[in-house]
């Protein structure tokens, strides 16, 4: 028998021996930070790697699904990280029978931005970031929704709340004002603007000042009391002793954006993407050509964990997985 579960924490609370099924990329990140909190887990499931007899992952045994018939009658816990989840599935289904109960995990969710049922590698990592990271939340404020990217990435997507910038967009330039003077910009309820074109597609444009914020994702202009409510109603929330900017490049952010953001008095981070201004990095920067912030895991562009902490003062337990 197997059933399928979706709720992390629910799953972790559940009692039987623990299994990963994928020692791929997805799986040793898993092990590492599982290894790193000390959570036990029996072993990999590996259908390339597990016929090798006596081959390891993050000191862990890998075997193929076969072995599952080793535990009959016993409770099975199986986490699934491979994001062709339903390759995963097919294989274990192949083993159901009356000797083998499964509870599997997989960590897809409808994606705030797209809608869509996705599998979400960095909500799954989220649960366990969340443990290593300072307890203390911030408020992000993002030129894009990076900001509820990084709240799902600690595993805290609930407080997505307490940051207007969701499913919105904010120019460079426009953006810079915001971020020099952000107890006048954030204080100022937005106004509906009009419907402009960005990027191919119609949606509100809304104003606070001289500011003009995006609102994205398919927002219609039948939405936009609803947008407008939850941008004022997220003012209310903003923690100013724990704020912070996180700017995503993109083709609005000239190349002098480093240094005009050094007068910003808060902390910050620029996820830098081109190549030709790689190099120009500093503390507040990184550089992930690659990084939409969705995908693939967070570890693959830079150290999240540790620049969380680091940015938001560490708790007693914090030890970066590595």
């Amino acid at each position: 028998m197997i059933r399928v579960i979706y709720d992390i924490e629910q799953f972790f609370k559940s009692d039987g021996k623990l299994f990963i099924y994928g020692a791929g990329h997805y799986g040793q990140l898993l092990g590492q930070y599982m290894n790193k909190l000390r959570i036990p887990y029996d072993g990999y499931l590996d259908e390339k790697w597990g016929g090798e007899k006596g081959i390891l992952c993050k000191d862990h045994q890998v075997s193929i699904t076969k072995k599952l018939y080793d535990y009959p009658g016993e409770n099975l816990r199986i986490v699934v990280a491979i994001r062709n989840y339903s390759d995963a599935l097919t294989t274990l289904y192949s083993l159901a029978d009356e000797r083998v109960s499964m509870l599997c995990l997989i960590p897809i969710r409808k994606s705030f931005v797209s809608g869509k049922r996705e599998y979400m590698i960095n909500r799954l990592l989220g649960y366990f970031r969340g443990k290593l990271i300072s307890k203390n939340t911030p408020t992000i404020i993002g030129n894009d929704c990076i900001g509820g990217r990084f709240y799902e990435a600690i595993g805290r997507s609930e407080e997505i709340i307490m940051t207007p910038t969701i499913n919105t967009f904010i120019e460079a330039y426009d953006f810079i004002k915001l971020a020099m003077n952000p107890k006048h910009y954030l204080s100022v309820p937005i106004e509906y603007k009009a419907m402009e074109i960005r990027e191919c597609e119609s949606c509100p444009c809304g104003l606070i000042d001289d500011v003009k914020v995006y609102f994205t994702h398919g927002i219609r202009k039948a939405d936009v009391s609803k947008c407008i409510e939850r941008w004022n109603r997220s003012l209310e929330l903003i923690n100013w002793n724990n704020l912070v900017f996180v700017i995503r490049e993109n083709a609005t952010l000239p190349y002098d954006f480093g240094s005009l953001m050094k007068k910003c008095e808060y902390p910050y981070l620029i996820i830098r993407t081109k190549s030709d201004i790689g190099k120009d990095l500093d503390e507040h920067s990184i550089y992930a050509p690659k990084f939409i912030g969705v995908e693939e895991p967070y570890e693959d562009y830079f150290d999240f964990v540790g620049w969380w902490n680091k940015t938001f003062k560490a708790n007693d337990n914090y030890n970066t997985v590595g």
